[in-house]
C-alpha cells in the first residue's frame, strides 16, 4: 500500500487549544490531486512523523461513510490499540457553537481556513464564549464529500502525518 494521502499541520492556537493544516492527495490513481484545509483539537491530535492505515469506516454521530485513522499503539500492555474512532469527518472547529467540544482526536476537513462568527449561521441564539471567534474550516462536509469521492472504491490507504515544530 502506498502513501496517497498527506496531512501537514502548521497552524498552532494554543489559546483556543486548535491546529490547522493542509490534506492533499489523490485516493484513487485516477482521480485528479486535491488539496484540503484541516482543523484538529490540538491537545488530542495523532502525533506527527508516522504513517497510518486509514479504513472506510462509518460516523455514527452524523451517520455517514468516513475513514478511521487507524491508532497502531497498545500502550498499556493489554493486547488492543490504546485510542479509536479517529476518524476524518466533517466539523467547522474544535468546539460547536454551545462551546461542547466536537474534535476530540479526529481530523475534519474544509475548504479554506477561516475564523468562524458563529452568529452569522446563528443569528440571535445563544453563544458560548468558547466558540467565540475560533480558528476553523469553511465548508466541511462539502470538503469530506470531494474527500470521499477522491477515495471511491478504497478501503484503505496511508496517511503520511507532519508538521512545523509548534512555537
Amino acid at each position: 500500500m502506498s502513501i496517497v494521502w498527506q496531512l501537514h499541520r502548521d497552524d498552532f492556537d494554543f489559546a483556543t487549544n486548535t491546529v490547522r493544516g493542509i490534506l492533499n492527495g489523490r485516493g484513487r490513481s485516477d482521480a485528479e490531486i486535491i488539496v484540503l484545509q484541516t482543523v484538529e483539537n490540538l491537545s488530542r491530535r495523532i502525533p506527527a512523523g508516522h504513517d497510518y492505515t486509514c479504513r472506510r469506516d462509518f460516523y455514527h454521530g452524523g451517520q455517514y461513510e468516513a475513514f478511521e485513522i487507524v491508532w497502531p499503539w497498545d500502550e498499556d500492555g493489554d493486547g488492543r490499540p490504546d485510542r479509536d474512532r479517529l476518524l476524518v469527518h466533517s466539523a467547522n472547529a474544535v468546539r460547536n457553537r454551545g462551546g461542547e467540544l466536537s474534535l476530540l482526536g479526529c481530523v475534519a476537513p474544509g475548504l479554506a481556513r477561516v475564523d468562524l462568527v458563529w452568529e452569522t449561521f446563528y443569528p440571535g441564539e445563544p453563544l458560548h464564549d468558547l466558540a467565540k471567534g475560533l480558528p476553523g474550516v469553511s465548508s466541511s462536509r462539502s470538503a469530506l464529500k470531494k474527500f470521499m469521492q477522491n477515495n471511491r472504491g478504497l478501503d484503505e490507504f496511508l496517511l503520511r502525518v507532519t508538521e512545523v515544530s509548534p512555537p
